[in-house]
């Protein structure tokens, strides 16, 4: 019986053992499966920083070039508006110029207005001397195109 009472004192130390193993275990696969949850949440972060860090590159690229960009149409603003100006300075004197010009096309258009009845009376004159100067240049160029093709005219 001293047997029985030792195995009977024993298995409760061999159950508490074993549930102490169990147990030990089952904490092991939760730290292993906490474990493995903690890996792929560290290589999705990564993944994540370097997708940032390409992310972050392209946009200081496309900064510089926006900079570079903006860097030459200033450049090409302020030469427009050199040329604004420069443009200006030369539009005044040519405005007055016209002024000039259509002051006197009007003037000459008066005139013609006046002299129109007195044309018509002298149109035959007219006429007559304008078809002699014709004639007469007619003639000129002819004598001098027979000149360059003929010895004497």
């Amino acid at each position: 019986m001293a047997l029985c009472a030792n195995l009977h004192r024993t298995l409760p130390v061999e159950s508490s053992a074993l549930r102490d193993v169990e147990e030990a275990k089952a904490a092991k696969e939760e730290l292993q499966a906490l474990s493995k949850e903690a890996e792929r949440k560290v290589k999705a972060l990564e993944a994540e920083v370097l997708q940032l860090s390409e992310d972050l590159a392209s946009s200081e690229r496309a900064r510089r070039a926006a900079e570079t960009e903006r860097y030459a149409l200033t450049l090409r603003a302020a030469e427009l508006t050199d040329r604004i100006s420069s443009v200006e300075k030369e539009l005044f004197p040519l405005q007055c110029s016209n002024k000039e010009l259509t002051s006197k096309i009007e003037e000459i258009n008066v005139e013609n207005t006046s002299l129109a009845p007195r044309q018509s009376s002298g149109d035959s004159v007219l006429m007559r001397w304008w078809r002699r100067a014709i004639a007469t240049q007619r003639s000129s160029s002819v004598c001098r195109l027979s000149e360059s093709t003929w010895p004497s005219c």
